[in-house]
C-alpha cells in the first residue's frame, strides 16, 4: 500500500487512521540483537534528513474530526486518549504551534469534535 508523504509521522500513536506512523511500522519489522542501533539510525533518518516530523496538535485534532465525520461511535476510548495526550503535552504543543507557519485552529475546531467524550 502506498500513501503520500504528507500523511505520514515518524512517530505517533498505531492507531492513527489520519497520519500513519512510521516507526511503529519498522518496530514491528525489525528483529535480531540490533534492533536499538537499526531503530537509532532509522531516527536519524527519518528525524534528521528526510525532517517527517512526529505527530503534531494539527494531526490529533484532524484525527479527531476524523472519528466523528466517519460515525464512529466504538472509538470514544481512543477520543478519550487522543483528549488526554493533548492536556498531557499542551505545553510542547503550544511551542510547537508558536514556531509552525500553520494555520491557527479555533477553540470551536476542538470544542466539537467532544462529541466522543459525552
Amino acid at each position: 500500500m502506498w500513501i503520500s508523504s504528507l500523511e505520514c509521522r515518524w512517530y505517533g500513536p498505531p492507531r492513527f487512521k489520519t497520519a500513519i506512523s512510521l516507526r511503529h511500522i519498522y518496530e514491528k519489522a525489525l528483529v535480531g540483537s540490533d534492533f536499538v542501533k537499526q531503530m537509532k539510525h532509522l531516527d536519524n533518518f527519518f528525524k534528521g534528513v528526510l525532517k517527517n516530523p512526529k505527530v503534531t496538535w494539527e494531526d490529533m485534532v484532524a484525527e479527531l474530526q476524523y472519528l466523528k465525520g466517519n460515525g464512529a461511535p466504538d472509538q470514544s476510548g481512543w477520543c478519550t486518549e487522543i483528549y488526554e495526550s493533548l492536556n498531557e503535552n499542551r505545553l510542547e504543543l503550544l511551542h510547537q504551534a508558536a514556531y509552525t507557519d500553520t494555520e491557527e485552529v479555533s477553540v470551536s475546531d476542538v470544542t466539537e469534535t467532544a462529541w466522543c467524550l459525552s
